[in-house]
């Protein structure tokens, strides 16, 4: 835990159970599977050496990784209007990118994922 109480981890859709595996970020052990999730101080990761490993076998390998403190409670009223959205896809891109403008997304202040759906909040 950090000095504000949230667990740093870093998670990734997982295609075997169909939801979001959380992994602790200092330990690198799973520690939970989510269907929605909600991130401060975010991080989008992508191993570029997995990446390659994925585009040269054709098969799907775990490389890419939102990382940042979770939220233990998602508030009830979350409001994603101004919110963008963003994808990763290892055929198409070297990292996650927004959904709308195409550009890399490398950090954002909030992230909410939802099942393989992420969206994010810039930062100040």
């Amino acid at each position: 835990m950090n000095n504000e109480g949230h667990q740093k981890v870093a998670i990734y859709y997982n295609l075997h159970k169909r939801c979001l595996s959380v992994k602790d970020h200092r330990t690198g052990k799973i520690v939970a599977h989510e269907h929605s999730l909600l991130l401060e101080n975010v991080l989008f990761k992508v191993s570029q050496k997995g990446r390659q490993r994925v585009l040269r076998e054709k098969r799907k390998n775990v490389h890419a990784f939102i990382i940042g403190d979770k939220i233990s409670t998602i508030p009830t009223e979350l409001d994603l209007e101004h919110y963008n959205k963003a994808k990763y896809n290892p055929y198409l891109c070297e990292s996650f990118i927004d959904i709308d403008s195409g550009k890399e997304v490398l950090r954002a202040k909030r992230v909410f994922c939802i099942g393989k759906s992420i969206f994010y909040l810039e930062g100040d």
